[in-house]
Parts: C-alpha cells; sequence; structure tokens
C-alpha cells in the first residue's frame, strides 16, 4: 500500500463520521429494530 499524503489522510478523515454520529445512529438502528421486534411479537398468537 502506498502511504498516504498529509492532504490525502485530511480528506479520508474528513469523510469518517464522528463517534457523536457513529453513536447517533447505532441508536437509531437499535430503536427502530426494537419497535420492529415488539411488532413482530405482539402479532404472534
Amino acid at each position: 500500500m502506498m502511504p498516504l499524503s498529509g492532504r490525502q489522510a485530511e480528506r479520508l478523515r474528513d469523510r469518517l463520521p464522528t463517534a457523536e454520529e457513529v453513536a447517533a445512529y447505532t441508536l437509531l438502528f437499535s430503536v427502530i429494530w426494537g419497535v420492529l421486534v415488539l411488532l413482530f411479537v405482539g402479532c404472534l398468537p
């Protein structure tokens, strides 16, 4: 692999999500999955 120049590393870092964004998306998907599971379990006889 070629070493990254400073500018390329900065661009890559700008495109990566921050820890807050990762936490927010994880929480959002957890809530959505929780609601879907509750709906599915509620529909079972």
